[in-house]
């Protein structure tokens, strides 16, 4: 499930926040993950249908910054995310994108 965290870098531990789950202390942080990908166990089917189509006109959040930048298109949309055509030299960036990360061009 690498496209949770794709260029974002490590997780910073969170604050000494335990929760005990099944005679196991762990952190709060790390139940909610738990549950989340618990939740998507469950259900697969009822994930979230690709909010653009291939072609879409896009902007990219900087991993950095979180600025926002123009000049790609949805190249591919699969179940985790989207794969991201540049433009200007139709390269299409080797990391998959997730919902959050994109959006349409206003």
């Amino acid at each position: 499930m690498h496209t949770l965290l794709a260029g974002r870098g490590r997780v910073k531990p969170s604050p000494s926040r335990h929760v005990a789950t099944h005679g196991r202390a762990i952190a709060a942080r790390d139940l909610t993950l738990w549950r989340m990908v618990g939740a998507m166990e469950r259900f697969p089917d009822r994930a979230l249908p690709p909010a653009f189509t291939v072609g879409t006109a896009i902007e990219v959040r900087g991993h950095f910054r979180g600025e926002w930048s123009r000049g790609f298109e949805v190249a591919e949309a699969t179940h985790d995310g989207y794969w991201i055509r540049r433009l200007s030299d139709c390269y299409v960036l080797p990391v998959e994108f997730v919902r959050h990360d994109i959006r349409r061009v206003s």
